[in-house]
């Protein structure tokens, strides 16, 4: 009796609360399909229905409820159509995921505008678009804090088709399997107080289009910003000034890692890459930096700051690039020591300029380069000979305040139509350590107004150092033998233990001579090299190397006391990453043979008694 009375105590009180027989449980996510194409605003926001007026639920309806509500799950599903804007979306403050149907193909799932809306959509929280084509607007993707996504989507035709904008609030942003084309600008990225960064993968920024927008068109990395770029490609940018594909400064900072910037083009500096005012770039594992086009530094142009470019397996390589004026492959200018600026397990070849085809380091720094190859660069002068100085075929140095150590590294077959086929120093201190420098050309083009000297090096008023290092069959084309260095122009301080294959009129050696083989112009020292190829047996397999020949005298002819690079450190590995002192000691180069040096000795018999 007790409990039927407590029952019916219970009914009377849920019905004198005004229950009215349904029963709704608080929501705690917030799931819209868009249904129109218009682009209407929701008509009640606190009934948690996306509806406009016309009972349809709209992209910008469903963004107003899901801010409104602020529910932990949210979702919009966006079927195929244009949705074009009137205005700009609100922000999205709450985290939703956006799922399109496809940013490509017949019916993709398209916003646009054309009335100079300000963003297609507006990013302050951890949010996701997926399947979208997003065109037209003054910022395609317009991020102001979170770790928001970008995925299968197509950004073009927009002024700037990602605008990361940092201050205050971090923001970790990813952009991945999209396509950023046909934008003045394909990234935008302004750092702030707080971390900015943007990841980027599998992913093509192509035929941006710089309108007076700066430096970089496509990508400009700036202030307290990165850009980290996975499997992705930079191609066919191009930028009136600077930067064709990409550029930072005020201390931005780039890293490619298996990433193509390819046939790009700027109208002053840098046609692949820009750096400026502090920046950094980094180039690692497989990146490839080629045929782009500039007027000074045709591949990367470095302004005061850092470019560091390294690999364990696949080579770094800047190839193929030019410069109408000067600097085909690398430039690398007024870099304090601040700045680290190296190179390793990098291929710079085949690139061209009128001065200085392959790399070029100026005015003051350090700069290394190990494990390397430097080869069929070109620097040459126009026909109507004009006092453009077309030095440094591989390299050139001009760095009175500077070092440059170069370590286990090939410079080969670069050609040069006045001074240095393979090295030219105009000033600055140059070490090379196990060092081969051969087949390159010196007054390419035997002009009788100017001549060129040094086939392998040419050293105007700079310190070059050389130990274990190899100097042998490269040419001048001078036709005066005494007026010509087709091995060295110039004075070489020596610390032992090198091959040159010839070294006489003008060329002097100093120092320490001890273990040094030198020919002369009449009876030159041959190194017996093979041609220019790659070693697969060793983790850098594609590095380019010129083995030794049996009866080699550069084998098993370096220091005994072993071989050194960087700093005074033994060598572990030769430009391959093959063991050094594979036969016995030594051998003088960058590469280590398997040659085995056989050594005569006396036999003894026994005396026979008769």
């Amino acid at each position: 009796m007790n409990k039927l009375f407590t029952l019916i105590a219970v009914i009377i009180l849920i019905i004198a609360s005004g229950f009215t027989g349904n029963v709704q449980e608080s929501k705690a996510e917030s799931w819209f399909t868009v249904d129109t194409t218009a682009d209407t605003n929701d008509s009640n926001l606190s009934n948690g229905f996306c509806a406009d007026a016309q009972n349809h639920c709209s992209l910008r309806a469903a963004i107003q409820q899901i801010n409104f509500n602020q529910n932990a799950d949210n979702r919009i599903t966006l079927p195929a159509g244009d949705y074009y804007l009137l205005s700009t979306l609100p922000i999205l403050t709450t985290p939703v995921v956006i799922q399109g149907a496809g940013a490509g193909g017949t019916h993709p799932t398209s916003i646009s505008t054309t009335s100079g809306v300000s963003a297609g959509l507006a990013f302050q929280s951890d949010s996701e678009v997926h399947g979208v084509k997003i065109s037209n607007f003054a910022n395609g993707i317009y991020v102001s804090a979170g770790e928001g996504l970008v995925d299968d989507c197509i950004i073009n035709g927009n002024q700037k088709g990602v605008f990361i904008n940092g201050g205050a609030l971090p923001i970790n942003f990813s952009i991945t399997d999209s396509t950023l084309k046909e934008n003045y600008k394909g990234i935008w990225m302004a750092g702030g107080t707080a971390t900015t960064a943007l990841i980027m993968e599998r992913s093509n920024v192509a035929l941006n289009e710089d309108n007076a927008l700066g430096c970089g068109s496509g990508a400009r990395v700036m202030g307290n910003s990165t850009l980290l770029v996975f499997n992705s490609t930079f191609s066919e940018n191009s930028n009136p000034v600077n930067g064709g594909a990409l550029c930072t400064e005020t201390g931005g900072s780039i890293t490619l890692d298996q990433t193509q910037v390819i046939s790009n083009i700027a109208g002053a500096r840098g046609g692949g890459i820009y750096i400026n005012g502090g920046g950094t770039v980094r180039l690692t594992n497989g990146t490839l930096v080629a045929l782009n086009e500039a007027v000074d530094g045709g591949g990367i142009y470095n302004y005061e700051g850092e470019l560091v470019a390294e690999s364990v397996v696949d080579a770094v390589i800047i190839s193929d690039n030019q410069a109408s004026n000067a600097y085909g492959g690398i430039f690398i200018n007024r870099s304090n020591n601040s700045y680290q600026n190296r190179l390793e397990n990098v291929i710079v070849s085949d690139n061209r300029a009128l001065q200085h085809g392959g790399i070029t380091f100026k005015n003051y720094g350090h700069f290394t380069i190990s494990n390397s190859t430097i080869s069929g660069n070109i620097s040459y002068l126009l026909s109507d000979l004009t006092p453009l100085e077309g030095d440094g075929g591989g390299l050139y140095i001009d760095c009175a305040e500077c070092l440059t150590e170069i370590v286990n590294t090939t410079i080969s077959a670069n050609v040069s139509s006045r001074h240095g086929g393979g090295l030219a120093v105009k000033s600055g201190r140059v070490v090379l350590d196990s060092v081969t420098i051969t087949a390159n050309i010196a007054d390419s083009d035997n002009a009788s107004t100017i001549k060129g000297s040094g086939g392998g090096i040419y050293n105007e008023s700079g310190t070059v150092e050389m130990r274990n290092t190899m100097v042998a069959g490269n040419e001048d084309r001078t036709v005066d033998m005494f007026v010509q260095g087709y091995d060295i122009d110039g004075v070489i301080s020596s610390y032992g233990y090198n091959l040159i294959g010839g070294c006489d009129y003008l060329c002097t050696i100093i120092g320490n001579t001890s273990g040094n083989l030198v020919g002369t112009y009449v009876n030159k020292v041959n190194p017996r090299l093979g041609n220019l190829t790659t070693d697969g047996t060793w983790n850098r397999y594609d590095q380019l190397i010129h083995p030794l020949l049996a009866g080699s005298p550069a084998a098993n002819a370096a220091n005994p006391a072993g071989c050194t690079g960087l700093g005074g450190a033994f060598l572990i590995e030769d430009q391959v990453g093959g063991p050094r002192s594979r036969a016995g000691r030594c051998d003088i180069g960058a590469y280590e043979s398997a040659i085995e040096i056989t050594v005569e000795s006396k036999v003894y018999l026994p005396m026979l008694l008769r």
